[in-house]
């Protein structure tokens, strides 16, 4: 995907994803980079696991470079799932270490709004299925 198309796609989710969670609309978007899988496992994992995605609250979105963001639904809502995390990290206080409960009430509604915005998309249950459930709380480290 070119970084023309790229950024016109990222504005546009990025106005779902504030619409959708209520934060406000940042000044900028975030950049985003797409990394190798097994750099975003190093980056958001302690084992391998299934990550997507990735905001580290650097004003950067990392997402998998095996994700076609151009034309597949669930990629998108994957970027919309980082997105929520951007417009979350927004409203932080600069440098403010976020403790397990508040981190695991962000990663649950920044599913929430992954599964409505991919309602409002009319996504196939395929999209669903590889989603799956939001993490049970408590996975965060300290």
């Amino acid at each position: 995907m070119n970084p023309t198309d790229l950024s016109a796609l990222v504005m546009r989710l990025l106005v779902a994803a504030h619409m959708l969670s209520g934060y406000p609309m940042p000044a900028n978007p975030p950049e985003v980079e797409l990394k190798p899988h097994a750099w975003l496992e190093k980056q958001a994992c302690t084992t391998p696991c299934p990550v997507y995605g990735w905001y580290a609250r650097t004003g950067t979105i990392y997402l998998d470079d095996g994700l076609d963001i151009q034309t597949d639904v669930f990629a998108r809502s994957v970027l919309v799932h980082e997105l929520v995390h951007f417009l979350q990290g927004q409203t932080d206080r600069a440098g403010a270490k976020l403790d397990c409960s508040v981190q695991d009430l962000r990663e649950r509604e920044a599913y929430h709004i992954q599964y409505r915005w991919l309602a409002r998309q009319a996504a196939p249950p395929e999209a669903y299925m590889k989603l799956g459930l939001p993490p049970p709380p408590g996975l965060c480290a300290q």
